[in-house]
Protein backbone atom coordinates (compact mmCIF):
# COMPACT_ATOMS: atom_id res chain seq x y z
CA UNK A 1 0.00 0.00 0.00
CA UNK A 2 2.91 2.59 0.59
CA UNK A 3 3.85 1.87 -2.73
CA UNK A 4 1.07 2.92 -4.10
CA UNK A 5 0.84 5.71 -1.99
CA UNK A 6 3.60 6.99 -3.32
CA UNK A 7 2.75 6.43 -6.76
CA UNK A 8 -0.25 8.53 -6.17
CA UNK A 9 1.79 10.87 -5.05
CA UNK A 10 4.08 11.17 -8.18
CA UNK A 11 1.31 11.57 -10.05
CA UNK A 12 -0.28 14.12 -7.90
CA UNK A 13 3.23 16.09 -8.82
CA UNK A 14 3.49 15.73 -12.07
CA UNK A 15 -0.46 16.63 -12.36
CA UNK A 16 0.39 19.90 -10.46
CA UNK A 17 3.32 20.59 -12.60
CA UNK A 18 1.88 19.82 -15.91
CA UNK A 19 -0.91 22.39 -14.72
CA UNK A 20 1.32 25.46 -14.18
CA UNK A 21 3.09 24.65 -17.71
CA UNK A 22 0.20 24.40 -19.16
CA UNK A 23 -0.97 27.80 -18.25
CA UNK A 24 2.36 28.89 -18.62
CA UNK A 25 2.15 28.37 -22.48
CA UNK A 26 -1.87 29.45 -23.34
CA UNK A 27 -0.40 33.05 -22.64
CA UNK A 28 1.74 32.94 -25.72
CA UNK A 29 -0.82 30.91 -27.64
CA UNK A 30 -3.34 33.73 -26.61
CA UNK A 31 -1.53 36.24 -28.03
CA UNK A 32 -0.77 34.27 -31.15
CA UNK A 33 -4.39 33.31 -31.39
CA UNK A 34 -5.38 37.42 -31.37
CA UNK A 35 -2.88 38.30 -33.74
CA UNK A 36 -3.69 35.87 -36.15
CA UNK A 37 -7.64 36.82 -35.85
CA UNK A 38 -6.59 40.24 -36.50
CA UNK A 39 -5.06 39.28 -39.56
CA UNK A 40 -7.50 37.10 -41.04
CA UNK A 41 -9.45 40.37 -41.43
CA UNK A 42 -6.59 41.36 -44.08
CA UNK A 43 -7.67 42.53 -47.20
CA UNK A 44 -4.92 40.17 -48.81
CA UNK A 45 -6.10 36.56 -49.61
CA UNK A 46 -2.66 35.46 -49.16
CA UNK A 47 -2.82 36.95 -45.95
CA UNK A 48 -5.81 35.60 -44.59
CA UNK A 49 -4.28 32.48 -45.79
CA UNK A 50 -1.43 32.39 -43.85
CA UNK A 51 -3.50 34.03 -40.44
CA UNK A 52 -6.10 30.64 -40.28
CA UNK A 53 -3.17 27.69 -40.66
CA UNK A 54 -1.92 29.77 -37.87
CA UNK A 55 -5.03 29.87 -35.87
CA UNK A 56 -5.40 26.31 -36.75
CA UNK A 57 -2.38 25.48 -35.55
CA UNK A 58 -2.47 27.11 -32.27
CA UNK A 59 -5.92 25.58 -31.63
CA UNK A 60 -4.21 22.14 -32.15
CA UNK A 61 -1.30 23.12 -29.93
CA UNK A 62 -4.01 23.79 -27.39
CA UNK A 63 -5.58 20.79 -27.79
CA UNK A 64 -2.35 18.69 -26.96
CA UNK A 65 -1.92 21.05 -23.68
CA UNK A 66 -5.22 20.11 -22.75
CA UNK A 67 -4.73 15.95 -23.54
CA UNK A 68 -1.74 15.78 -21.57
CA UNK A 69 -3.11 17.32 -18.92
CA UNK A 70 -6.15 15.10 -19.09
CA UNK A 71 -3.87 12.05 -19.70
CA UNK A 72 -2.18 12.46 -16.33
CA UNK A 73 -5.70 13.87 -14.70
CA UNK A 74 -6.84 10.10 -15.99
CA UNK A 75 -4.05 8.55 -14.53
CA UNK A 76 -4.28 10.36 -10.91
CA UNK A 77 -7.78 9.36 -10.66
CA UNK A 78 -9.10 13.14 -10.99
CA UNK A 79 -11.61 12.82 -14.10
CA UNK A 80 -14.84 13.37 -13.28
CA UNK A 81 -16.78 11.92 -16.17
CA UNK A 82 -20.54 13.65 -16.69
CA UNK A 83 -22.55 10.70 -18.60
CA UNK A 84 -25.51 11.34 -20.50
CA UNK A 85 -26.94 9.91 -23.51
CA UNK A 86 -25.73 11.51 -27.07
CA UNK A 87 -26.72 10.64 -30.13
CA UNK A 88 -23.80 9.32 -32.12
CA UNK A 89 -24.02 11.23 -34.69
CA UNK A 90 -23.61 14.49 -33.05
CA UNK A 91 -20.12 13.16 -31.38
CA UNK A 92 -18.79 11.95 -35.28
CA UNK A 93 -20.24 15.21 -36.60
CA UNK A 94 -18.01 17.14 -33.92
CA UNK A 95 -14.91 15.20 -34.33
CA UNK A 96 -15.55 15.65 -37.87
CA UNK A 97 -16.09 19.65 -37.28
CA UNK A 98 -13.15 19.96 -36.04
CA UNK A 99 -10.69 17.97 -37.97
CA UNK A 100 -12.03 18.58 -41.35
CA UNK A 101 -9.79 21.81 -41.61
CA UNK A 102 -6.60 19.80 -41.08
CA UNK A 103 -7.67 16.99 -43.12
CA UNK A 104 -8.54 19.21 -45.98
CA UNK A 105 -5.14 21.18 -45.15
CA UNK A 106 -2.99 17.96 -45.45
CA UNK A 107 -4.99 16.86 -48.20
CA UNK A 108 -6.19 13.57 -46.86
CA UNK A 109 -10.32 12.82 -47.00
CA UNK A 110 -11.89 12.69 -43.69
CA UNK A 111 -15.16 10.99 -43.92
CA UNK A 112 -17.91 9.69 -41.67
CA UNK A 113 -19.51 5.97 -41.73
CA UNK A 114 -22.53 5.40 -39.91
CA UNK A 115 -26.06 5.14 -40.00
CA UNK A 116 -28.89 7.40 -38.91
CA UNK A 117 -30.66 4.57 -37.01
CA UNK A 118 -27.83 4.38 -34.60
CA UNK A 119 -29.04 4.05 -30.58
CA UNK A 120 -27.80 7.03 -28.58
CA UNK A 121 -25.03 5.95 -25.94
CA UNK A 122 -24.61 7.03 -22.28
CA UNK A 123 -20.71 8.61 -22.37
CA UNK A 124 -19.27 12.29 -21.73
CA UNK A 125 -20.00 13.91 -24.78
CA UNK A 126 -16.75 16.31 -24.65
CA UNK A 127 -14.39 13.41 -23.55
CA UNK A 128 -15.90 10.32 -26.30
CA UNK A 129 -15.49 13.37 -28.70
CA UNK A 130 -12.00 14.29 -27.50
CA UNK A 131 -10.85 9.93 -27.65
CA UNK A 132 -11.89 9.85 -31.16
CA UNK A 133 -10.45 13.04 -31.72
CA UNK A 134 -7.30 12.00 -30.06
CA UNK A 135 -7.03 8.63 -32.67
CA UNK A 136 -8.16 10.94 -35.67
CA UNK A 137 -5.22 12.94 -35.29
CA UNK A 138 -2.95 9.69 -34.83
CA UNK A 139 -4.32 8.55 -38.03
CA UNK A 140 -3.34 11.95 -39.96
CA UNK A 141 0.07 11.68 -38.91
CA UNK A 142 0.53 7.86 -41.12
CA UNK A 143 -2.11 8.98 -43.67
CA UNK A 144 -0.33 10.46 -46.67
CA UNK A 145 -1.51 13.38 -48.81
CA UNK A 146 -4.24 11.46 -51.08
CA UNK A 147 -5.16 9.12 -48.41
CA UNK A 148 -8.61 8.47 -46.42
CA UNK A 149 -9.77 8.46 -43.08
CA UNK A 150 -12.97 6.93 -42.24
CA UNK A 151 -14.63 8.23 -38.32
CA UNK A 152 -17.94 5.74 -38.09
CA UNK A 153 -20.19 3.43 -35.79
CA UNK A 154 -21.46 0.38 -35.80
CA UNK A 155 -23.79 -1.69 -33.91
CA UNK A 156 -23.31 -5.04 -32.33
CA UNK A 157 -24.05 -6.11 -29.14
CA UNK A 158 -23.57 -2.47 -28.56
CA UNK A 159 -22.42 0.70 -30.05
CA UNK A 160 -18.65 0.18 -31.77
CA UNK A 161 -17.22 3.84 -32.48
CA UNK A 162 -14.57 3.83 -34.53
CA UNK A 163 -11.74 5.79 -36.57
CA UNK A 164 -10.12 3.88 -39.95
CA UNK A 165 -7.03 4.79 -41.68
CA UNK A 166 -4.58 3.41 -44.06
CA UNK A 167 -1.53 4.05 -42.26
CA UNK A 168 0.69 1.02 -40.51
CA UNK A 169 -0.04 0.73 -36.92
CA UNK A 170 -2.92 3.30 -36.57
CA UNK A 171 -1.64 6.14 -35.41
CA UNK A 172 0.96 7.00 -32.74
CA UNK A 173 1.70 5.73 -29.23
CA UNK A 174 0.62 9.00 -27.68
CA UNK A 175 -2.60 9.39 -29.82
CA UNK A 176 -3.86 5.77 -28.63
CA UNK A 177 -2.74 5.76 -25.26
CA UNK A 178 -5.27 9.30 -24.37
CA UNK A 179 -7.60 7.47 -25.94
CA UNK A 180 -7.86 4.18 -24.13
CA UNK A 181 -7.23 6.27 -20.52
CA UNK A 182 -10.41 8.37 -21.35
CA UNK A 183 -12.47 5.33 -22.70
CA UNK A 184 -11.16 3.38 -19.89
CA UNK A 185 -12.17 5.89 -17.47
CA UNK A 186 -16.08 5.43 -18.65
CA UNK A 187 -15.81 1.25 -18.18
CA UNK A 188 -15.60 0.99 -21.92
CA UNK A 189 -12.97 -0.79 -24.36
CA UNK A 190 -10.27 -0.31 -27.30
CA UNK A 191 -8.99 -2.02 -29.48
CA UNK A 192 -7.59 -2.02 -33.38
CA UNK A 193 -8.02 -4.37 -35.90
CA UNK A 194 -6.11 -5.41 -39.15
CA UNK A 195 -7.53 -5.91 -42.62
CA UNK A 196 -4.91 -7.61 -45.79
CA UNK A 197 -5.50 -4.25 -47.70
CA UNK A 198 -2.82 -2.56 -44.94
CA UNK A 199 -5.98 -0.50 -43.23
CA UNK A 200 -6.16 -0.32 -39.39
CA UNK A 201 -9.25 0.91 -37.56
CA UNK A 202 -9.25 1.37 -34.11
CA UNK A 203 -12.80 0.38 -32.44
CA UNK A 204 -13.58 2.16 -29.19
CA UNK A 205 -16.86 0.50 -27.18
CA UNK A 206 -18.04 3.09 -24.01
Amino acid sequence: MERGGDVDDQLGVLLDLLAAISHDLRNPLGTITVAASALTKSGEERTRDHAQRIQRQASRMTKLIDDLVDFASVQAGRVTLRCAPHPVSALLAATHDVFSPIAQERGVELVIEASDSLPSIDCDGKRAVQALGSLVAAALKVTVPGGRIAIGARCRDRVELFVRDGGPGGGTPRGLAIARCLVEAHGGLLWTEGTPLGETTVFVCL
